[in-house]
């Protein structure tokens, strides 16, 4: 069986080239387009003609085209599946009729998103309140929540000693920072946008974009991964670095949101805090508390073993397809 993938190649978040090797491990053919392009040439183009959109998409249909005439087609997952031309699935479709079409889908969107929606025999949502939306707005595909996973394989255990210090990666926003700002002991921050706080900080400050290869080093270096949501993205749902820290049997210590009770037991497998004083709080016993830290930590990793790695999302895939 030969899958299609389609995606943002190269992100921090590697979601793309995780779905893809881990059909290829469980024996599938594999491939990834990438929305953005293979290579830089591609890529620039893309900046290009994106703020002209007839020029975009017929420079995707002709990319597309291209690509799945090369490479045969019988399940295909779209991760940016609202925000690509919708011509390209019509495309997909003419050349495979047979495909089964799955989105899943991590991003706000609107009564726009309406047609594209319709050309998915299934949508799977990463946040509950995206579901909501499907339905308030009339969306008539099939639709199911599934969260985000890990790829174990990448975020591996390591017994090295560890930074005591909690950890946040990620992009800066004006919520971010005043939380990050509340925070009495001093953690490490990697991510964009945070130069102009870094002179004036309490807290270590990498103001740069983390490659997706250094993600899983960071998450074995440190006491404990700091979530904060996305004001921007999110509503109720969880991220990758809600369950890849935990791969490598670090702790995460996560802002409250809806979703978290669907995935992860609270106060057990996962740290939650609703305010800057719980999470004061939390970072303090992780300071003072080891025995706490590997409790915590050996917890969370027996549960996204069990029920969220990669291998477990693409066995729903395979089963709704089937």
């Amino acid at each position: 069986m030969n899958v299609l993938v389609i995606g943002k190649s190269g992100t921090i978040g590697g979601w793309a080239e995780y779905i893809s090797t881990a059909f290829e491990r469980e024996g599938y053919t594999s491939y990834v387009f990438a929305v953005a392009g293979n290579s830089h040439l591609q890529h620039l183009k893309c900046k290009l003609y994106k703020s002209k959109q007839s020029q975009y998409e017929k420079y995707m249909v002709a990319r597309f085209e291209k690509f799945i005439v090369k490479h045969p087609v019988d399940i295909c997952i779209s991760l940016c599946s609202y925000t690509v031309p919708s011509v390209l699935f019509e495309c997909l479709r003419n050349q495979y009729p047979n495909c089964f079409n799955i989105a899943w889908v991590a991003d706000k969107f609107d009564q726009e998103a309406q047609y594209s929606a319709s050309l998915f025999d299934q949508i799977y949502y990463t946040d509950t309140r995206f579901m909501i939306d499907h339905n308030a707005l009339g969306f008539e595909s099939p639709a199911n929540y599934m969260p985000h996973a890990v790829a174990p394989e990448t975020f591996s255990i390591s017994t090295q000693n560890r930074i005591d210090k909690m950890l946040l990666v990620t992009n800066r926003t004006a919520l971010r920072e005043q939380l990050v700002e509340a925070i009495k002991q001093p953690i490490q921050v990697c991510g964009r946008g945070w130069k102009r706080y870094k002179s004036h900080s309490r807290h270590k400050i990498s103001p740069h974009k983390v490659a997706l290869k250094k993600l899983p080093v960071l998450f074995r270096q440190y006491l404990a991964v700091l979530n904060i949501k996305n004001e921007d993205y999110l509503l109720h749902g969880l991220t990758q670095k809600s369950f890849e820290p935990f791969s490598c049997k670090t702790v995460v210590v996560h802002e409250a949101v809806a979703d978290i009770d669907r995935c992860f037991e609270p106060e057990k497998e996962m740290l939650v805090f609703h305010s800057e004083e719980e999470l004061n709080s939390i970072y303090d016993k992780l300071l003072n508390d080891s025995a706490y830290v590997k409790k915590i930590a050996n917890a969370g990793y027996k549960r996204v073993t069990a029920s969220h790695t990669y291998s477990h999302r693409i066995a729903e895939f395979i089963r709704a397809a089937s």
